[in-house]
């Protein structure tokens, strides 16, 4: 061969060095995947422990299934994210399953041309470990019971989980942080036998120097708005300077100063470089971006209604979130709600409204709540009458923790009822109500709208009339309880169960229809029309004063931003006992897709003839998850 052929194979060999091998070039698997291609099919290889489908089930890269044969769902491609992601994923659940020294590869090749690719994934498993010891030492102190708990759960036998090793390191580090010792050391050793399939784990543990809190330095220049008065600070940083060092106090600091409304971001941090004595008392200094204290505000948008499936909200407000730095808030605001009812798209709800907050009552951290609404009548959208309402009502909220609070409020309602079907029920009323609610929600704050985990309990007692005077008197109960838990992989198990009770306090008092139950529709039990199931009671009012709530509902992602969900609904409205001829049920499917503003929903529900029940089923449009 001429030297000059040999200079340009050499030349054609450096771009497209696959060719020796039998392999696709870098720079044509580049091309490729740069183009999305169609994933043909998934190739796994060296999988001796666990099936192929359990592997490809890890996977994000999927082969074309019954969605796509019938052209329902785009075909699904490859990209870099999935690849990173499925080699990540597949790490991980190999590392979690005792395969400590697994070596995974996840590649692909494919056809430049028809745009098509096939996913690789070559496994050598290796050793797969069981847990034989497992051994604690060091200086453990005061918290030798908390880290044994936790320990607790790395059981002899087990196979060996990396991923749980490492969570339950972090957890006696934050054992340890919360309680004055941020620079603890926890290391875990871990001592193989790889001829056993053996391993043993030893946590040593050292605690380091206690820390206490320095001080809280504030500096205004590090604020892009007008200043926020020191005394807010004061009372939302949850520790004081002296006091012993505890990451939670630092978090929950920081959650109270955001929940305030006054700044868009903020942070505590310390010096970047510090001495080791400052090390032991270290200074935090704020920083953040307050936001403008005055604003005007124009909303529109779909919205929920518990009378409604799905109503359209417009509102215009003008406020000042923090008078004179103060952290006091004024507000006036003007709205209006317009929905379809009996095929006829009417106003439903409007008002006027002046609200005033004093964030520190009597110098403490429990915010004075404070508004006055006045609705002009409007027909009523469950009853057969109109209502016009003036209120005032005054809410102190005591906050015991990000998750719990306790609030108190007392109002005082004018209410005029004309235009009624019934002419008994025309009347002009004055009340006085007390409500206690305490609330614990452990939802994630960053999931309230789709949350998969914790959970929503609520307990309300009502006092209307009594003495506080006013025209009614009853008394009120309610309970709510929401739970959230993982299903299946990404889906979500979501239950709720709803109580409620009312009753007038004398013989001689009815409770009136406005303030009794109703269910039936998107937000309680699907399939039936809105709030289409109540009894009526010998005087002709409509409305139970006993009530009873189960849901429980299996959300799952399908593709891009749109989930789906199965559920089932159930529950009873009756006045006095519950007999067991009152249930009613029903069941049914849906498709939510999670918008900014929260999931927009669309369910079916089959009601299930049961107690007298007609058969059917009903389709709900409606804003957020029923619960």
């Amino acid at each position: 061969m001429k030297p000059v052929s040999i200079l340009l194979t050499l030349f054609l060999i450096s771009l497209f060095p696959a060719d020796l091998d039998g392999t696709q070039s870098v720079r044509d698997k580049s091309k490729l995947i740069a183009k999305r291609p169609h994933i043909e099919r998934i190739e796994v290889k060296g999988n001796e422990s666990f099936t192929t489908d359990k592997i490809k089930s890890k996977l994000s890269c999927k082969e074309d299934g019954f969605w796509q044969s019938l052209r329902l769902k785009g075909r699904n491609r490859l990209t870099k994210a999935k690849l990173h992601n499925d080699q990540a994923m597949l790490d991980y659940f190999y590392r979690s399953e005792g395969f400590i020294d697994a070596d995974i590869k996840v590649d692909f090749h494919g056809n430049l041309q028809e745009r098509t690719a096939v996913v690789t994934v070559d496994i050598d498993e290796g050793v797969r470990y069981r847990i034989a010891d497992v051994t604690i030492s060091g200086d453990l102190g005061r918290f030798q019971w908390k880290v044994y708990h936790e320990s607790k759960k790395l059981r002899v036998g087990d196979w060996l989980n990396l991923s749980l090793i490492d969570v339950i390191r972090r957890r006696i580090k934050t054992i340890f942080a919360n309680n004055g010792y941020p620079y603890a050391s926890i290391i875990v050793t871990l001592t193989r036998e790889s001829v056993l399939g053996s391993v043993d784990i030893d946590i040593r543990i050292s605690q380091g120097n206690l820390v206490v809190f320095g001080t809280v330095l504030i500096d205004s220049n590090q604020f892009i708005a007008p200043a926020v008065s020191q005394r807010i600070f004061k009372k939302e940083i949850a520790f004081k300077e002296g006091e012993v060092y505890s990451r939670d106090k630092l978090i929950t600091s920081q959650q109270r100063l955001l929940r305030t409304n006054l700044f868009s971001y903020i942070a505590l941090r310390p010096p970047k470089y510090m001495s080791h004595e400052d090390s032991l008392m270290p200074d935090f200094r704020v920083t953040g971006v307050a936001r403008t204290p005055k604003y005007v505000n124009l909303s529109t948008g779909a919205g929920q209604d518990p009378a409604l499936d799905l109503v359209w909200d417009l509102a215009a407000s003008v406020g000042n979130r923090n008078i004179g730095g103060s952290g006091r808030k004024v507000m006036f605001e003007s709205s209006a709600s317009f929905a379809e009812v009996d095929n006829i798209v009417r106003l439903i709800r409007a008002g006027i409204e002046f609200g005033y907050v004093e964030p520190y009552l009597f110098g403490i951290r429990m915010p004075l709540i404070t508004r006055l609404r006045f609705e002009p009548g409007l027909k009523a959208v469950i009853q057969d009458y109109s209502i016009e309402t003036i209120a005032l009502q005054v809410t102190a909220v005591r906050e015991f923790s990000l998750a719990t609070k306790l609030s108190i409020s007392g109002s005082y309602e004018r209410i005029r009822v004309y235009n009624a079907a019934n002419p008994e029920e025309e009347e002009t009323s004055t009340n006085g109500k007390l409500v206690l609610q305490l609330d614990r929600d452990s939802r994630p704050l960053d999931a309230k709208f789709n949350p998969s985990s914790g959970s929503l309990t609520e307990y309300r007692l009502e006092s209307v009339g009594g003495l506080l005077g006013g025209d009614d008197n009853f008394l009120k109960l309610l309970f709510n309880w929401a739970k959230y838990n993982r299903f299946l992989g990404n889906s979500v198990f979501a239950s709720r169960l709803r109580c409620g009770w009312v009753d007038e306090l004398t013989g001689e008092d009815v409770v009136p229809s406005r303030d009794r139950f109703f269910l039936g529709g998107a937000f309680t039990i699907r399939g039936f029309e809105e709030n289409s199931i109540f009894p009526v009671d010998n005087l002709g009012i409509e409305g139970g004063t006993t009530i009873g709530l189960l849901n429980l509902e299996i959300r799952a992602p399908l593709f891009w931003q749109f989930w789906g969900s199965l559920f089932f609904d159930s529950g009873f409205n009756t006045l006095g006992l519950v007999p067991i001829n009152q249930f009613r049920y029903s069941g049914g499917a849906g498709i939510q897709f999670t918008s900014p503003v929260g999931p927009i929903r669309l369910d079916y529900g089959r009601r299930i003839a049961v107690n007298d029940t007609d058969p059917g089923g009903r389709f709900h449009l409606s804003i957020l998850y029923a619960f």
